[in-house]
């Protein structure tokens, strides 16, 4: 048990941070910026690239609006706006005012075509890029972001949520969104690290009664073959979309591992309730490694293993 403290303390808060600085938020305003095509970019699609390209957008700011107005339980209605309006807020400093922005870290895209143009230009698909000095960058990941609109834009932020996709779809934004509100309700409620801690520890015996999902392709091909002498609980190997599926119906029955990419091209595997996005367990941060940048991304044997001990 004190190997799982000492893992989350090392580890980020529902895949973000957790400020020390403990205020209370419930009466703050949120706004929420609306993401729109970039033209320069439009303008060089062709025209069935370009529907893509719009749909996407046009998805992203649909499911972002569901899910903000599902899992934001604040006194003040939440505000979505474009960019110009953005702009004028935090230029003016709106005190008790929230901002929840999309991050990118570098060479990562909200939109297709940045994405599409990005695969093209480093000859690489999905997971990873190279730079000019043929060293492993980032794994391509977006970032939810709330920050205070009264404190410089540069400022920590209140709260983030790492989404564990490329692909900005449905599910991934729902645990993004879910995430962030946990961490404003914690906040909210005045909780510490300390008590997040013990928390969590309450927590993770929880995993005992939930069938664990696992995506086939987050798995190394040893852990994959050896999955149930490593993992004693029960499980189930399955494709993406029973991931997604089981966040998208908040399914009591199921945990989900997920892979969660940080900036510096390191990871962290966790392991989540699917009903409400809670943390039941989590691997110490799997440094990047230019060697055998292939793995980096993949849930090993011993991932497995921290898994079940989390439950002792």
């Amino acid at each position: 048990m004190k190997l799982l403290f000492k893992l989350l303390v090392i580890g980020s808060f529902v895949n973000g941070s957790f400020c020390k600085a403990q205020n209370n938020f419930i009466k703050s305003k949120l706004v929420v910026l609306i993401e729109e095509p970039n033209k320069k970019i439009a303008e060089k699609l062709e025209p069935n690239e370009l529907i893509v390209y719009q749909k996407e957008i046009e998805n992203y700011n649909l499911f972002l609006n569901k899910y903000v107005a599902q899992c934001w339980k604040m006194e003040v209605k939440p505000e979505f706006v474009y960019k110009a309006a953005m702009d004028k807020i935090i230029e003016e400093k709106n005190s008790n005012t929230l901002i929840l922005t999309n991050s990118k870290y570098s060479f990562n895209y909200a939109d297709y075509s940045s994405y599409k143009l990005s695969n093209k230009l480093y000859q690489a698909k999905d997971v990873v890029v190279e730079n000019y000095n043929k060293k492993q960058l980032p794994f391509r990941a977006t970032i939810l972001e709330l920050k205070r609109a009264d404190l410089p834009i540069t400022a920590a932020a209140v709260a983030t949520a790492v989404m564990p996709s490329i692909k900005q779809n449905e599910a991934a934004l729902l645990y993004a969104v879910k995430s962030l509100a946990l961490q404003i309700d914690y906040k909210n409620k005045g909780t510490t690290e300390v008590q997040l801690m013990k928390m969590y520890i309450k927590n993770a015996p929880h995993l005992k009664e939930l069938t664990l999902l696992v995506d086939q392709q987050d798995l190394d091909e040893v852990a994959k073959a050896a999955f149930d002498a490593h993992y004693k609980l029960p499980f189930q190997l399955v494709d993406k979309v029973a991931v997604d599926n089981a966040l998208l119906n908040a399914d009591q029955s199921k945990a989900v591992a997920l892979v969660i990419p940080n900036a510096d091209g390191s990871f962290i595997f966790k392991v989540v309730d699917a009903a409400n996005m809670e943390i039941l367990g989590q691997t110490a941060t799997i440094p990047p490694s230019e060697y055998y940048p292939a793995l980096n991304n993949k849930i090993k044997i011993n991932h497995l293993e921290d898994f079940t001990q989390y439950c002792d």
